[in-house]
């Protein structure tokens, strides 16, 4: 796999690593396009990207994080923010294997924090011999975008109303409980790829789970870099996750939104999805 192979691309460079699509090169509108956002959202600011990047095709599910940890012995510290009981708290006993919720090994894996994701990374560049890392905040609204301005990759006229509905795995603004297609409900997480694919072939760039990015937080895009790259600097204790996920309402999995957390806490909505700079 290298940046002449065409976009669309995919394979799996190892029998337990994530699959992953080459995503072709260009120039976005990065930010609030759609003036009903947040301040953080803005100013809206031209992005050249401008190699070709190959990122997953789904979220890290728990089988793969699964082989990382015996591959390596990782431990993850065993506590972990859930919401249980009517009341949302760290709690003892909660992980990856045990989020509070029944997972598989192809639902995402949660409860990891932005020092696992890293781990993670550097152990599949290690296993591959090729250089994997996490997204920077502009490739992820690039890849989530897949040549659209709209308030998702599929449209929306409003992000109060149910559009994601056949698209994402969302909840509801009295937590929590993602929805699936149609009438059916998840109560969390969705198996990856359990809804439509993006123009790009990248599934659940909306809902499911949060998915760490590399950058820090700023609390602006005044002075974010233009070309693609990470922004490290301001608030590097705090990195920024995107994409909103199965216990957050539709507002959150708006393509623009940004949010952030502590690297070193773990909640049962966050999960991670890998990155690769070709040859």
């Amino acid at each position: 796999l290298t940046a002449t192979s065409p976009a669309g691309t995919t394979i799996r460079e190892c029998a337990d690593c994530p699959e992953i699509v080459v995503i072709p090169a260009g120039r976005f509108r990065m930010g609030d396009l759609n003036g009903d956002g947040f301040s953080f959202e803005r100013p809206v600011h031209e992005v050249t990207i401008a190699a070709p990047f190959a990122v997953g095709v789904y979220e890290v599910t728990r089988s793969e994080f699964e082989r990382f940890v015996e591959a390596t012995g990782y431990t993850t510290r065993n506590f972990c923010w859930t919401f249980e009981d009517g009341e949302m708290k760290e709690r003892s006993g909660r992980d990856w294997r045990a989020p509070g919720y029944t997972q598989t090994g192809q639902h995402p894996v949660v409860c990891v924090n932005w020092n696992d994701a890293q781990a993670y990374v550097r152990w599949l560049s290690r296993e591959v011999g090729k250089p994997y890392r996490l997204l920077s905040e502009a490739e992820w609204e690039y890849v989530a975008r897949a040549g659209t301005e709209t308030i998702y990759w599929w449209g929306g006229d409003s992000w109060l109303d149910d559009s994601p509905r056949d698209y994402a795995n969302y909840g509801s603004d009295e937590c929590c409980g993602g929805k699936a297609a149609g009438a059916d409900r998840w109560v969390n997480t969705a198996p990856v790829g359990s809804f439509k694919a993006n123009p790009f072939g990248v599934f659940d760039t909306a809902g499911n789970v949060w998915e760490w990015v590399e950058d820090c937080w700023n609390d602006s895009y005044r002075g974010a870099p233009n070309d693609g790259s990470a922004w490290e600097r301001e608030e590097c204790g705090v990195r920024v996750f995107r994409g909103g996920s199965w216990s957050y309402s539709p507002g959150y999995l708006r393509t623009a939104f940004r949010n952030r957390y502590v690297t070193g806490v773990r909640y049962y909505n966050s999960g991670v999805r890998v990155a690769r700079t070709l040859d």
